[in-house]
């Protein structure tokens, strides 16, 4: 005979009634585990003003590339995208804020974070974001497009700007981008935001606890010619970041073999 989890001793039949209802519960059994995949949805995320990430990176955290990426996140249709540039700036600038102004829980949920990010960065991050270069009549520059939310074509975030793209930053630090007003153009387009510089290299710092001198911009380069028209291939060159001997790197790399792989992170637009 089972024994009631109220105990032997009954005073009324309310008390029956109550006891039948929690024994059900204890004996009941969840309808679905939780998998993994399934955290974002069960409440595992991280909610910063308008924009919600996963708390932990995709397929627990597999290796892919931007296109097999692509092809996993069109296929979700729970409402989450694929994190851009655009967004890992956003997530950065927040989790910091945030890191600062809250005390207790929030506080911690914030530096928790913050080592999920330097993880992400350790490992590798493909974000979905790409330049696209064109057609580029001959000048002193190559401008190219940079297109946020670009891994599915019919994406309803897709967000795109054009952006020059200056001989010498083949290879530049944050810190050199952010002493010239081209390069600071350059910053505000390629991360989507008005922030000022002191805001740009703090998120970076502070979150990849990497010094802004050794914050790197690799963007793929075609070099100019004498000729009228510069030879660009139909491929777009994608964002990746990773952290490497102590430096954090920001490459924008044509890779026609998609060699280059690493984590994704899903978000939601609120």
């Amino acid at each position: 005979m089972k024994q009631n989890i109220l105990g032997d001793k009954k005073k009324s039949s309310f008390d029956d009634n109550l006891a039948d209802v929690v024994n059900k519960i204890f004996d009941s059994k969840p309808d679905k585990v939780v998998s993994e995949n399934d955290m974002f949805i069960s409440g595992k995320e991280y909610s910063l003003k308008g924009l919600k990430v996963c708390w932990k990176p995709e397929e627990g955290g597999a290796l892919k590339n931007q296109k097999e990426w692509g092809d996993y996140w069109d296929k979700i249709g729970d409402g989450r995208v694929m994190m851009s540039m655009a967004d890992l700036y956003k997530i950065m600038t927040r989790t910091q804020e945030y890191f600062i102004t809250h005390s207790g829980y929030g506080g911690e949920l914030a530096r928790d974070f913050k080592k999920q990010l330097r993880e992400d960065f350790s490992a590798g991050l493909v974000v979905d974001s790409c330049l696209d270069y064109g057609e580029n009549k001959y000048r002193e520059y190559v401008d190219a497009e940079i297109v946020h939310n670009c891994v599915i074509q019919e994406s309803m975030y897709l967000r795109s700007r054009r952006i020059a793209i200056l001989e010498n930053y083949l290879s530049t630090s944050l810190s050199e981008l952010c002493e010239s007003n081209l390069g600071r153009m350059f910053l505000r387009e390629f991360l989507d935001t008005m922030d000022g510089t002191n805001t740009i290299i703090e998120s970076f710092e502070k979150i990849s606890g990497v010094k802004k001198e050794n914050i790197v911009f690799r963007v793929f380069h075609f070099p100019l010619n004498n000729s009228t028209q510069i030879s660009l291939p139909s491929k777009l060159a994608q964002i990746f970041v990773k952290e490497l001997n102590d430096s954090l790197y920001i490459d924008c790399t044509y890779s026609p073999n998609s060699a280059i792989k690493g984590r994704s992170r899903g978000v939601r637009y609120e």
